[in-house]
């Protein structure tokens, strides 16, 4: 295979070797934002699902266990209002000393924007950091020779499936996508059930999908369509595939896949109806299936990739897409990196993963067993040719991404068409 920028980021299999059994030393003398005696340091991320339990949970541990004086407080922030409110405490000078996000650009979460404005601490000199990056992942999170972030865990982007509900309507996860339409024609026939709830006022959630529909039409036969786009050798107005991915979700649509209703659906709005059977599948990132037990712990939940044309065309997004960053300006640097390193150690980043839902990086890092909950994905996990991180996390800007989102919208209400939306997302490329 050619190498290319987007080949050079696949996920696995993955050969870079995880630091083993760091344990928590002192505080680096960075000279930056030192500070002695008992500190207080706040990470901030965004509320799911009413709760980041995960992030506490380590939280708490360091608390619990550090010998430096150094206490971290968690600032939970909803998800509708983190982005905004994090790029203005940045700009005020207030931001939080850790904050959550997404590497790259091309999200609304992206670190990447406050990366190229100079406002994250560089930790390319800290080896506990360096060491959790997979190669595969690198230009995701470097700036430069910078490294800006840290990954915590690789989050698949799947079907995520009410299989008890399933198992009652007598059809199991399609492995095709004429298999999948014909499903969504039948299955409101056994009950008022639907194939998918679809959260459709959330342009974020509609962008998802369309993603998902894009893995199998655009990246499994052109890995490196992203560096084309770059290079401006392709548009999204030009390619054939991107034109096939939203005449699909029109496909969806029209066979009647999606719940009544869906264009104004939320996840507030759909989960309940999905932990009910009444909904069968939902787009999301495969580590919501554990809180979605929770919510049905009378079912069982797993995760299923979203079928292609052919089964052989099936593509899977996989991204270390949650990661943690320093904020350059706060006033206690080295107690911000004490908490990251001792987030790093290999059993906390397993902790970490399990009560996030999603694959550890020493899963990714040292090429072990993909965990039992995942065991549908291992086909795509294990082998480099099925999978990628999430295309739009390499865009040049979150625009891009929402005019996916808010063109698929309208797709849903009939108010535009294809050839618009992709069109609006040539322009917001820019």
């Amino acid at each position: 295979m050619k190498s290319n920028p987007l080949t050079r980021r696949r996920l696995l299999p993955f050969a870079v070797p995880l630091v083993a059994a760091l344990a928590l030393a002192g505080c680096s003398a960075s000279g930056t934002g030192k500070s002695d005696g008992p500190v207080t340091i706040t990470l901030a991320t965004e509320t799911r699902f009413g709760k980041t339990s995960a992030y506490q949970d380590i939280i708490d541990k360091f608390n619990k266990s550090n010998q430096q004086g150094i206490t971290v407080r968690l600032q939970e922030i909803p998800t509708d209002s983190y982005s905004q409110t994090i790029r203005t405490q940045f700009q005020a000078g207030s931001a939080p000393d850790v904050v959550w996000g997404s590497p790259g650009t091309g999200s609304g979460n992206s670190l990447g924007v406050f990366a190229k404005a100079g406002q994250l601490v560089d930790l390319s000199k800290e080896s506990w950091a360096t060491a959790t990056v997979p190669k595969s992942a690198h230009d995701l999170y470097y700036e430069g020779a910078a490294l800006t972030a840290v990954p915590v865990d690789i989050a698949p982007i799947s079907e995520v499936i009410n299989s008890t509900a399933f198992g009652s309507t007598g059809i199991k996860p399609a492995s095709t996508f004429a298999e999948l339409l014909k499903q969504c024609t039948a299955v409101p026939a056994s009950g008022g059930t639907s194939l998918f709830g679809l959260a459709g006022a959330q342009s974020s959630n509609t962008g998802l999908a369309a993603l998902q529909l894009a893995a199998s039409r655009v990246y499994a036969a052109q890995p490196d369509w992203n560096a084309k786009r770059s290079a401006g050798k392709v548009t999204f107005a030009g390619s054939s595939g991107w034109k096939s991915t939203l005449e699909a979700f029109v496909k969806m649509k029209d066979s009647g896949c999606f719940q009544p209703g869906s264009e104004g659906g939320s996840p507030e709005t759909v989960t309940p109806v999905f932990a009910s059977g009444k909904i069968l599948s939902i787009f999301a990132p495969a580590g919501i299936a554990s809180q979605l037990a929770q919510l049905a712990p009378s079912a069982t939940i797993s995760v299923a990739a979203l079928p292609g044309v052919k089964a052989s065309d099936t593509f899977l997004f996989a991204s270390p897409t949650n990661a943690l960053a320093i904020n350059a300006a706060g006033k206690h640097i080295d107690a911000a990196k004490a908490l990251l390193k001792f987030w790093t150690e290999p059993q906390n980043l397993d902790a970490f993963a399990k009560a996030n839902g999603n694959l550890s990086l020493t899963t990714v890092l040292n090429g072990s067993h993909v965990p039992d909950q995942y065991a549908s994905l291992e086909p795509y996990l294990t082998n480099p040719e099925r999978n990628a991180p999430l295309p739009n996390l390499l865009w040049p800007n979150a625009s891009v991404y929402d005019a996916l989102g808010t063109g698929v919208q309208g797709l849903l209400t009939g108010q535009t068409t294809v050839s618009q939306v992709l069109q609006s997302m040539d322009a917001a490329w820019g």
